[in-house]
């Protein structure tokens, strides 16, 4: 059962009629949260250095012993290859031949000596289970600051901050003795957005906003992995002509910055959007 204990705390004012505040801080402690992941156990390749391996393996001092044997003994280098000529040679056949296959196998060392369990099909193809690991509690805090300067009733400037402490843990598996797994928020330590607003009662109105997020680790099963730090201007245009008739166009990334929310997910890129609206009600 997952439980979650939460504390804030935060305050919200104006000062001098001209510049708003606010401040929230808070704590979340998570227990019992879950992560879609494999749990068969598998094991990976680090760092290997296959064609190097695979070289050396073969032209040992045996080898060069059996072709300096087969040959005769030393021959004279103009007539023939020597045996020590020879080696060296093999060395590098066979090195490049493994770095070949290391290239061609390098996206499947993660499954490379993986356990299927009895519950998967028997047909050849290594299966890797999957299905939710239950966490132990773990706990993080946040800052969220936003500062507004009211310039005059008809134009503001605003700037916000959100801050959390981590967001990658690696908090014990409940009924595991004590083994340990990564799991994340999926949400970026830093995030700032700053913008104007110009916003008359009637006539030409708009607003523009810079918002930034911070890199940070995805842990959703076949979405997982960094997202990169992602930058994003969003403009808006309109005029007011009277209190029935708007007209508005607003355009999102407008800069085009193509991002994806997480990855695999779709490509966000630029998105314009046209309104115009009819209050028939009036004034309100």
């Amino acid at each position: 059962m997952r439980k979650e204990d939460t504390w804030e705390f935060g305050y919200k004012g104006l000062i001098g009629n001209k510049l708003g505040v606010s401040l929230d801080i808070y704590n979340r402690k998570i227990d019992g949260n879950t992560l879609f992941t494999a749990i068969s156990p598998t094991y990976s390749l680090v760092n290997p250095n296959l064609g190097a391996d695979l070289g050396n393996a073969v032209a040992t001092t045996e080898l060069r012993d059996f072709i300096f044997t087969t040959l005769g003994g030393d021959q004279n280098p103009t007539a023939g290859p020597t045996a020590d000529g020879l080696i060296p040679v093999i060395n590098d056949a066979f090195a490049a031949g493994g770095e070949g296959y290391a290239g061609a196998i390098v996206d499947l060392y993660p499954i490379i000596g993986a356990t299927p369990t009895d519950n998967v099909p028997d047909n050849g193809i290594t299966h890797i289970a999957a299905g939710y690991r239950t966490f132990e509690a773990y706990d993080y805090t946040g800052v969220d600051l936003g500062l507004e300067f009211y310039a005059n009733e008809n134009l503001s400037f605003y700037g916000n901050y959100s801050y959390i402490s981590d967001n990658i843990f690696n908090p014990a598996i409940k009924g595991a003795d004590g083994a340990t797994e990564t799991t994340s928020i999926a949400a970026p330590q830093n995030k700032v957005r700053l913008g104007a607003n110009y916003t008359p009662v009637k006539g030409l109105r708009g607003n523009i906003s810079i918002q930034y997020d911070e890199s940070f680790m995805a842990l959703l099963g076949q979405f997982s992995g960094d997202t990169g730090n992602r930058t994003v201007v969003d403009l808006g245009l309109g005029y007011k002509f009277n209190d029935t008739i708007t007209f508005d166009i607003s355009a999102q990334n407008v800069f085009d910055n193509e991002y994806r929310a997480y990855p695999l997910f779709p490509e966000i890129g630029r998105r314009v959007l046209a309104k115009l609206t009819f209050n028939f009600a009036g004034k309100g």
